[in-house]
C-alpha cells in the first residue's frame, strides 16, 4: 500500500479550546451539580429554537414501512443544559454522536459496559472518546477478537478536563498509539445536543435493569407501609451527569498487563501485531509538506488505525473493506514470524 502522509503533530494532543461563538449563561441551580465546569453548565442547545432541525436518525435504518421508532428526539428548553437532569427515561446526547460518529441506539452491550465501567453518562465523554469506542469495536469484530472492557482499558486511559475543582468532559488517551484520534480539535458540537426519549418497551429494557429492591443511602432496603421491599428500576449505565466517576483516580479505570486474562492478552497481541504491520506513514505538516530529518530526508512514523475513516463507514462491510486493505500486510507479517520460529 502506498505511503500516506500523516498530519503534523506527534504525539497527538486533543485541543480543548472553547467554541468562540458560544456564549455561557449558567442556568443550573441544582447544588448537586456544583462540580460541573463552566461550559457544560453554561451552553444552551441550538435545538431549543424551533427554527433549527436536529439530525434525528438514532437507529439502524429499516426499510419496512411499518417500522416503529424505539427512540425519538425531543427539544430541550432554553434553560436546560447538557448536565441537567431530565424527566425519567429521557437523557441528553450530542448530535455528533449519531450524525458523524455513527453511533446507533440501542447502545451495544460493549458500549453500555464502557459507560458503566467509567460511571459516566455518554454525554460526559468527549466525542473523540466516543469515536475510539466505536472504532475499537469495529476493529475487534473485523479481527474476530472479543471487544471486552479489560482489553479496551488496557489500550486506553483517561484524561480529565478540570479547572478549579470543576469538571467537564472526560477523554481517552493511549499509551501505545493503535488508533488515530478522530480529530485534533472537535469544534461546533457543544451547543448541538438534544434529549433522547425511549418510547417502546424494548428501548426501555435496553437502558434499564429489571426491577430490584431499592436501598437508602446507607445501603438498607427501603420498605413500603406493609413491610415489603420497594422495587425500582436502575439504569445499566448513567444517563445523566453524575460525579461518582471522580471518586477514583484515573488509574482506577485502567487495566494493567497483569490484570488481563489469557484471551484478552492474545487479543491485545493480535491487535498490536495488526497495527505494527502497517507500512509507516510520511510525517507531514498540516499543509501536506513533508517533515524532513537533519539530512533532508522525509521522516516516517508508525501509522495507526484511521478512526475517522472507520467511524464514517455506513456499514460493517465498508468498515471491513477499509480494515482489509491492511490485512494482507498483517498476514504476511504473521507468516514471517511463524516461519522464523521454525
Amino acid at each position: 500500500m502506498a505511503d500516506e502522509p500523516c498530519s503534523f503533530g506527534r504525539p497527538e494532543r486533543e485541543e480543548q479550546s472553547a467554541d468562540e461563538a458560544v456564549s455561557l449563561i449558567d442556568t443550573v441551580e441544582d447544588p448537586l451539580l456544583d462540580w460541573v465546569g463552566a461550559e457544560p453548565r453554561g451552553i444552551a442547545s441550538v435545538y431549543s429554537r424551533r427554527s433549527r432541525r436536529p439530525y434525528d436518525i438514532l437507529e439502524a435504518s429499516n426499510d419496512q414501512p411499518d417500522f416503529q421508532k424505539n427512540f425519538v428526539v425531543t427539544r430541550p428548553t432554553s434553560t436546560a443544559r447538557i448536565c441537567s437532569v431530565f424527566p425519567e427515561y429521557n437523557f441528553p446526547m450530542y448530535e455528533i454522536a449519531f450524525k458523524d460518529l455513527g453511533l446507533q441506539l440501542p447502545f451495544s452491550d460493549f458500549q453500555a459496559g464502557v459507560f458503566a465501567h467509567l460511571g459516566l453518562a455518554p454525554s460526559q465523554l468527549h466525542p473523540n472518546s466516543l469515536a475510539f469506542i466505536r472504532a475499537f469495536e469495529l476493529t475487534c469484530r473485523f479481527l474476530r477478537i472479543g471487544a471486552t472492557i479489560p482489553l479496551f482499558f488496557r489500550i486506553f486511559h483517561l484524561q480529565r478536563q478540570s479547572r478549579g475543582g470543576k469538571h467537564s468532559w472526560v477523554s481517552l488517551k493511549q499509551s501505545k498509539r493503535l488508533f488515530k484520534m478522530y480529530m485534533d480539535s472537535v469544534r461546533g458540537f457543544k451547543d448541538k445536543w438534544y434529549v433522547v426519549r425511549p418510547v417502546t418497551t424494548a428501548a426501555l429494557e435496553s437502558i434499564y435493569e429489571d426491577e430490584a429492591p431499592v436501598s437508602d443511602d446507607d445501603g438498607e432496603a427501603l420498605l413500603d407501609n406493609d413491610g415489603y421491599p420497594v422495587l425500582g428500576r436502575t439504569t445499566k449505565f448513567p444517563v445523566h451527569w453524575i460525579s461518582r466517576h471522580y471518586e477514583h483516580g484515573t488509574g482506577y479505570y485502567h487495566t494493567s498487563a497483569g490484570d488481563m486474562g489469557s484471551e484478552d492478552e492474545k487479543a491485545y497481541d493480535t491487535l498490536c501485531r495488526y497495527v505494527d504491520s502497517f507500512h509507516p506513514a510520511r510525517w507531514a505538516t498540516r499543509e501536506g509538506e513533508d517533515v524532513l530529518d537533519e539530512e533532508d530526508y522525509p521522516t516516517f512514523e508508525a501509522r495507526p488505525i484511521d478512526t475517522k475513516a472507520l467511524v464514517e463507514c455506513q456499514t460493517f462491510r465498508q468498515a471491513a473493506r477499509l480494515l482489509g486493505r491492511l490485512l494482507l500486510e498483517f498476514l504476511c507479517s504473521s507468516f514471517v514470524c511463524l516461519f522464523a520460529r521454525h
